[in-house]
């Protein structure tokens, strides 16, 4: 059986789709205000890793948009 998508993966790409990397840190405190949910930062990370593919958790616990960081580096090197 598959896990229902959690509600506040729409507000994670909202934050980390305008600023490509965010601090998972700062994002589990700006979240667990609003979604009690949300016990701890590693269900928080394991949600993102399962819900979002251009999005990753790096060892240093910063939220990396995959598809974002790509698409501005291959704009960088096309000019």
């Amino acid at each position: 059986m598959q896990k229902q998508v959690p509600d506040y993966i729409t507000e994670i790409i909202k934050v980390v789709d305008s600023n490509n990397v965010y601090p998972l840190k700062d994002l589990f405190m700006k979240l667990r205000k609003d979604y009690p949910e949300i016990d701890s930062m590693r269900s928080l990370k394991q949600d993102i890793e399962e819900h979002i593919v251009d999005f990753s958790v790096n060892q240093n616990n910063l939220i990396i948009n995959k598809g974002s960081l790509a698409n501005n580096l291959l704009g960088i090197i096309g000019k």
